[in-house]
């Protein structure tokens, strides 16, 4: 599964992913949560699992989404994300 990160830096918001070499900045972590949704997306259609994961400021995690492949069943995908929840 890629994860894509979205966190804090001193000017700003970023977003990291595996799948893509260059760091991403943005202004307001509302643009950067937005632009890490888009490529999960792109990720899963692309046949791939995504995992968002936002940060806070103080390294907490503020919030966790599960992109599912396109075409995935749906069991197995409830069955991955629980085990995603247990971690």
């Amino acid at each position: 599964m890629l994860c894509v990160k979205v966190a804090p830096v001193s000017d700003g918001w970023a977003v990291t992913c595996d799948a893509v070499e260059n760091l991403m900045l943005f202004r307001s972590g509302a643009q950067a949560e937005d632009a890490a949704r888009r490529l999960a997306q792109a990720l899963a259609e692309a046949g791939e699992w995504a995992e968002i994961e936002v940060r806070m400021g103080d390294g907490a995690r503020a919030a966790r989404f599960i992109c599912t492949p396109q075409g995935s069943d749906r069991e197995g995908a409830q069955a991955a994300v629980q085990r995603l929840q247990m971690a």
